[in-house]
């Protein structure tokens, strides 16, 4: 498996066809060599999301952790995001708008432009908790920046209702079996200089099998019990089934557990999905939310 690095994309001349692209330098450059105001970077990848967008940026914005480089990468979207994007260019550090081979494409590009000692994707539509990003760098900072690391946190995800939400965990003890929530991890760059960047050929579970490799690894995973993010419903990786396939294909590569036992789970999961949806079609489903919403935080 050939996988993307950082300078596969730095060597480009430029990214692509480049629609628009916008800077701040100011806000790319570190404050001082204070390891108090260590700079982070924070990455949104967007495609016709004019009705998600600007929350999202206003998140990072309101962020009480000062020395954020923040970054958007756009697809070429055809709707308003540009003007938005425009409207807070103040505040960014870098922005493009091009076409893209996808979401993790766009992903990758971020991670490449950014100067940032550790790096935070954040999905148009899902929003920081206002301390989220100095509760990350206060536990960096308690560690003396030892070594590279990924910090995972929690989320609470927007049920179908759009009025409520359900807890998930970030315990990166799931792992290698299942995913935890991405917008609530947050990699040491230094980890995707040493192993590459997200895999171009998966379409929905690259994000799983970065961290996976990370896991096989053995870079260290630090969970800090607290909610993070608050994301909407899934987007590409709503398509569930595709989703567990991909998953499937990942814990086969990296035989975490025997093969029986991947299909095994898989199966399970695919046999969940159908019955979610059946119940979905039955009207049904809410009766299952009632129950999912009193575990909820």
């Amino acid at each position: 498996m050939i996988l993307p690095s950082l300078n596969d994309y730095l060597s480009r001349k430029t990214f692509g066809n480049v629609l628009k692209e916008g800077s701040n330098l100011i806000n790319s450059i570190e404050k001082n060599n204070d390891s108090s105001s260590l700079l982070i970077s924070i990455i949104t990848v967007v495609y016709n999301a004019e009705e998600h967008l600007q929350a999202t940026i206003e998140s990072v914005v309101q962020q009480t952790y000062p020395n954020i480089e923040y970054i958007i990468v756009d697809g070429g979207s055809t709707d308003k995001t540009l003007s938005i994007i425009k409207s807070y260019e103040n505040f960014l550090s870098y922005w493009i708008s091009e076409p893209d081979q996808g979401l993790y494409d766009a992903m990758n590009k971020g991670i490449a432009l950014s100067h940032g000692s550790l790096i935070g994707l954040l999905n148009a539509g899902d929003t920081y908790q206002p301390n989220a990003i100095a509760t990350i760098m206060e536990r960096w900072r308690s560690q003396n920046f030892s070594q590279p690391i990924i910090f995972t946190g929690n989320c609470h995800i927007l049920a179908e209702d759009h009025q409520h939400y359900f807890f998930a965990s970030g315990d990166p003890s799931r792992l290698p079996l299942r995913m935890i929530p991405h917008a609530a991890v947050f990699v040491s760059k230094s980890v995707y200089e040493s192993l590459g960047l997200f895999n171009l050929t998966l379409k929905i579970a690259s994000d799983f099998e970065f961290l996976c490799r990370c896991y096989q690894a053995k870079i260290p995973f630090d969970f800090i019990d607290e909610t993070l993010v608050l994301t909407e419903p899934r987007g590409v990786s709503g398509n569930y089934y595709r989703s567990e396939w991909d998953y499937a294909q990942v814990r086969l590569q990296y035989a975490f557990i025997a093969p029986w036992q991947a299909i095994a789970l898989s199966l399970y999961s695919f046999v969940s999905i159908t019955v979610h949806q059946g119940l979905k079609i039955l009207g049904l489903w809410h009766l299952i939310e009632k129950r999912r919403y009193a575990g909820s935080r």
